[in-house]
C-alpha cells in the first residue's frame, strides 16, 4: 500500500483518477480539522475535496475531527449537499469512541475501496498552545486502524508543510502503525 508524505492536500487529485477504476465507490476519510471543501473554480489551498467530489462520482467523504471554529454552517451545509459524513473534534474522543468506530463502519460498509488523508498539523503536538483543537493520536490510530482491518485502504497519505510535523512523534505513530499492517 502506498504512503505518501506531502505538503499539499490536492496531492490526492492527482492519484484518485488510477484510483478510480471499474466504478468501484472510493471512500475519502479526510482526518484533519478542515473541511477541505472550498468551493471555487480553481484549485486552490482547502478545495481538495470540493473538486474530488465535483469530478469523480465515485467518490464520497468521511470528514474525522472538523473544528467547528475553523467551518462555518455554509461549509456544513455543502458538505452535506455533497454527501459527505463528519464527526467534529469534540466527539472524537474516547468517550465517543463506540460511536466513531459505528459511524465508521457504516461509512467503510458503502466503499469498495478507501483513501487516507491525514492532516500532521492537526494532530500534531505544536499545532496549537491550546490542546482542544488538536486531534488525539490514540484516536486518529483507532481510525487508521479500522480503516487498514477493512482491507479496502489503497492509499495513505499524510500531509504537512514544516518540518516539526513531519518528524514528530504523532507521525512516528502512524507510520509505524502502517508498517505493521503491511508486513
Amino acid at each position: 500500500m502506498p504512503l505518501v508524505i506531502t505538503n499539499c492536500h490536492e496531492t490526492l487529485l492527482e492519484v484518485l483518477p488510477s484510483v478510480i477504476i471499474d466504478q468501484e465507490d472510493v471512500g475519502i476519510i479526510n482526518i484533519n480539522a478542515h473541511l477541505l471543501m472550498d468551493q471555487c473554480l480553481d484549485l486552490t489551498i482547502g478545495s481538495m475535496l470540493h473538486f474530488a467530489l465535483n469530478r469523480f462520482n465515485e467518490c464520497r467523504a468521511f470528514h474525522v475531527g472538523i473544528d467547528r471554529n475553523r467551518c462555518d454552517k455554509k461549509q456544513l451545509e455543502y458538505a452535506e449537499d455533497m454527501g459527505c459524513n463528519w464527526l467534529l473534534a469534540d466527539e472524537v474522543n474516547y468517550r465517543g469512541r463506540t460511536m466513531v468506530k459505528e459511524q465508521l463502519a457504516r461509512f467503510i460498509s458503502h466503499c469498495d475501496k478507501l483513501v487516507l488523508t491525514i492532516d500532521l498539523p492537526s494532530i500534531s503536538k505544536h499545532n496549537s498552545s491550546s490542546e482542544k483543537h488538536k486531534l488525539d493520536i490514540n484516536m486518529v490510530l483507532r481510525v487508521l486502524r479500522q480503516c487498514l482491518a477493512s482491507n479496502k485502504v489503497l492509499l495513505v497519505q499524510l500531509v504537512g508543510s514544516e518540518e516539526r510535523h513531519i518528524y514528530s512523534k504523532a507521525t512516528q505513530l502512524l507510520v509505524q502503525e502502517l508498517g505493521h499492517f503491511c508486513e
